[in-house]
């Protein structure tokens, strides 16, 4: 029985040095939460990316020969954002394969601009989407962060992310701070910029877009919308178990996915 491409992945960093790269994470998490004043993390949240992030910006300086860790190259950043992915990840072991059929009608629908934040709840710490796009097969990861620039308030972002390798490189991030998500991504394209700015990065090692990339373009916006629908819809999404080969399932094929 094959594992699932997300499991092996897994396995896979496990075994690297990045594995010893996350327990250094937690172990220095508590050190960072008290720097910020914050007690304890939100249940949401198995460890902030500013964690990775500090770290691996301290270690590119070191290797500059700089003191002080104020930015970080596109590896680095992809790596940080892994290292939380991998952390949620490692604890929900959720998986959601979607079908073709479901895919394609939730691409055609209207960017939900106007849906309440409050209707965006992960089903667990980290959701895998397996989604058919483009004539491939991708892995999108969502999982919950504290907010970006305001992580001492205890809010939260959602952060999108595509497997690549054994990695997970940032798609999107979404400030869970508007009354709708429209007004969600606005505030996020505004910070992250603002934060591009402060920390000095150079223009080859910002995402694309600027902003972090925006829940408007293709992907993000497919798996946005996926994750919505799921809290309505959950018998045309199945929940894969990692290491189980997942079977068709013969429901989606009797239904009809336009309704």
């Amino acid at each position: 029985m094959s594992l699932h491409p997300v499991e092996a992945a897994w396995r896979r960093f496990r075994a690297s040095p990045g594995a010893a790269l996350l327990q250094e994470c937690l172990r220095l998490q508590p050190d960072y939460l008290g720097s910020v004043g914050l007690a304890r993390l939100p249940a949401e949240v198995r460890l902030a990316g500013a964690v990775s992030w500090n770290i691996l910006a301290l270690q590119e300086a070191r290797a500059r020969g700089e003191a002080i860790g104020a930015r970080l190259s596109a590896a680095g950043t992809r790596l940080a954002n892994s290292l939380a992915a991998w952390a949620a990840y490692r604890e929900a072991k959720t998986i959601y394969t979607v079908e073709l059929l479901l895919a394609d009608a939730l691409a055609r629908t209207p960017w939900p601009d106007a849906v309440p934040t409050a209707a965006l709840r992960l089903p667990s710490r980290c959701p895998v989407l397996t989604l058919p796009w483009r004539g491939e097969t991708v892995h999108v990861a969502a999982h919950y962060d504290l907010l970006t620039t305001a992580e001492a308030s205890g809010r939260l972002e959602l952060r999108l992310s595509l497997l690549v390798g054994d990695q997970w490189a940032t798609l999107s991030i979404l400030h869970l701070v508007g009354d709708d998500l429209g007004a969600c991504v606005r505030d996020a394209e505004h910070v992250t910029d603002e934060l591009l700015e402060a920390r000095d990065v150079h223009p080859d090692d910002r995402p694309p877009g600027g902003a972090a990339g925006v829940f408007h373009t293709d992907l993000p916006g497919l798996a946005l919308t996926v994750l919505l629908y799921l809290g309505g819809e959950p018998d045309l999404v199945r929940q894969v178990h990692p290491g189980a080969r997942p079977d068709r399932e013969a429901r989606m094929r009797r239904r009809d996915p336009e309704r």
